[in-house]
């Protein structure tokens, strides 16, 4: 309604959603979504002009589409499917990817709540830690997954987003991607003894774990039942 509402509708917390949302419609069965975009639309994932109401922009929306796109992968590569991980709470969301049955990947999404403005100096920024194991055949030679993460300074902030250490800010080069030298990217993280994968994720941002499982893994969705967070 009205193009979006200010600082909620344009903020890093709507593109927590936009990605929630997307992977959402992707595991009910809904083979495709269109978001709406606009001239001035605070919604939108980018502003394409400067206008008398707002300036040129990529907008964070445009992060949880980036982020959704990597969730889902290539297309092409097979039959992908989504699961929706049932969750404790509200502001926890879960899901995982399969191409050809096979588990790719676990997207994990904190939406509790995290602003920057309003944080005490020298307090550590909260988070959870997710755990969930996976089936052999996951982590490669070096038994790790890789995580990306999207993420900013809280939930309330109009810029300053990146996902996987990539920005793609029209200011810095007119939108394309560009490396963060300060935001890790390719964050490696070790498989345990027992399979289980522990993924601290900060308030307010997801993380995307890429598991790098083989077609020796086919035939265990049910290692979702291994499921918990605390």
């Amino acid at each position: 309604f009205n193009a979006g509402q200010p600082d909620v509708s344009n903020v890093f917390g709507g593109a927590l959603w936009t990605l929630d949302f997307n992977l959402w419609c992707a595991a009910s069965g809904i083979a495709r979504v269109h978001m709406q975009q606009g001239l001035n639309f605070r919604y939108a994932s980018w502003q394409p002009r400067d206008t008398d109401r707002a300036p040129r922009q990529t907008k964070p929306s445009y992060y949880g589409d980036v982020a959704a796109a990597s969730a889902l992968g290539n297309l092409k590569e097979g039959r992908v499917r989504v699961a929706n991980l049932p969750m404790e709470g509200e502001t926890s969301a879960a899901y995982a990817t399969y191409v050809d049955g096979v588990l790719k990947r676990v997207v994990l999404i904190n939406m509790q709540t995290y602003n920057y403005s309003t944080a005490a100096d020298g307090v550590t920024r909260p988070g959870r830690v997710y755990s969930f194991g996976v089936p052999e055949g996951c982590g490669g030679e070096a038994n790790a997954v890789t995580v990306e993460r999207l993420i900013a300074n809280g939930s309330n902030v109009l810029s300053g987003v990146t996902f996987n250490g990539i920005s793609y800010n029209v200011e810095l080069d007119e939108g394309r991607p560009v490396v963060q030298d300060n935001v890790t990217r390719d964050e490696s993280l070790g498989i345990e003894e027992d399979g289980i994968v522990n993924v601290v994720v900060p308030d307010a941002s997801a993380a995307i774990v890429q598991l790098g499982c083989t077609g020796a893994s086919a035939g265990t969705k049910d290692a979702y039942k291994r499921w918990m967070w605390f």
